[in-house]
């Protein structure tokens, strides 16, 4: 297994994954993540010791598949892993090539670079936004208020941002309606498919 080590910062110049203006715009607030074709591309092509910032931000995201895929890398022995923290909640996650040649048959897919990639494949997208149906309905059917994205982040396995995306996802397919309400969390949610409600007014939970 691949050990993750906590270093100084390398010397050597760092390749980043991704637009570094996006990364400054998520800094100590999310995570940018490279796509994992980027990475293929990058361990292909990078000579022994040099370094690739492959994610930046206050974690790594439950949703990607780019941690799997670094480990993977690292097990196989072409990278060795790095952490190095900028500060409380900035974190710069980092590979550094060895001297392993690249075998072909590990699997790498040509991509540009300087890709980045914020959400998840469409795939795993779809299985959350079904997960996130699925908990409102729950709390419809039940007559409860509608959760909070904190809660419903943590049933997912996400973040509390990446569930606002997901509820539009839900709107744009005709899944759900939102409404504003003054109460905490500030939402009326309705299943389409049965008309059922989920929220919060001044009375209480909605009813039906």
């Amino acid at each position: 297994m691949a050990s993750l080590a906590i270093l100084p910062p390398a010397p050597a110049p760092v390749q980043p994954g991704f637009a570094s203006a996006f990364v400054q715009g998520l800094s100590g607030t999310g995570i940018a993540i490279c796509q994992i074709a980027a990475l293929d591309a990058w361990v292909a092509a990078a000579r022994e010791g040099e370094t690739f910032l492959y994610a930046k931000g206050c974690g790594l995201p439950k949703w990607s598949k780019v941690p799997a895929r670094v480990r993977t890398l690292g097990d196989a022995g072409f990278v060795t892993l790095r952490q190095v923290h900028q500060a409380e909640f900035d974190t710069d996650f980092l590979v550094r090539r060895t001297a392993l040649p690249w075998v072909a048959d590990v699997g790498p897919v040509p991509c540009s670079a300087g890709a980045f990639d914020r959400m998840a494949s469409d795939r795993q997208r779809d299985a959350e936004a079904a997960m996130l149906l699925g908990l409102l309905g729950t709390a419809a059917s039940l007559d409860a208020p509608c959760p909070s994205n904190a809660w419903l982040a943590g049933r997912i396995g996400c973040c509390p941002d990446r569930v606002k995306r997901l509820f539009d996802v839900l709107i744009n397919a005709g899944s759900i309606r939102r409404r504003h309400s003054e109460w905490e969390p500030g939402r009326i949610v309705t299943i389409v498919a049965t008309g059922r409600e989920t929220g919060t007014d001044g009375g209480g939970a909605i009813r039906g």
